[in-house]
């Protein structure tokens, strides 16, 4: 019984060792991320950008269309949309859906910046 004792006793001493909880993290707080949100807006135009934009290339591109999407029209929708056609205009992306050849109906389709990751535009067509 003891040695069960021990054992449970290191066990635990190990996860709360090895472990890494919330209490050995700085965590700044919702207040901070509020002046700081609100610190940012004020500032429009100082924002720091990569050069090469937020959304650098296509893959980077269909992942993120691919969340949203998801979240929006459902993972078992846009799974059937696949591949997608990816497309960069004016360092604007353009992520749709595809259809199987002999198929009548619409896909999704999303608009993002380039440059800011923000998303401009997403409609799912009939």
């Amino acid at each position: 019984m003891k040695r069960l004792i021990l054992i449970i006793i290191l066990i635990l001493f190990s996860m709360t060792t090895f472990a890494q909880g919330n209490n050995e993290r700085t965590i700044l707080g919702e207040e901070w991320a509020k002046k700081y949100i609100d610190e940012r807006i004020k500032e429009k135009n100082k924002y720091y950008l990569p050069k090469d934009g937020i959304i650098k290339n296509k893959e980077m591109a269909m992942q993120i269309a691919e969340i949203y999407l998801n979240s929006i029209y459902g993972a078992d929708v846009i799974e059937d949309e696949k591949p997608f056609e990816v497309y960069n205009y004016n360092r604007y992306w353009l992520v749709a859906g595809t259809l199987p050849k002999g198929w009548i109906g619409g896909t999704a389709v999303i608009i993002m910046s380039q440059n800011s990751g923000q998303v401009l535009d997403v409609i799912h067509y009939q």
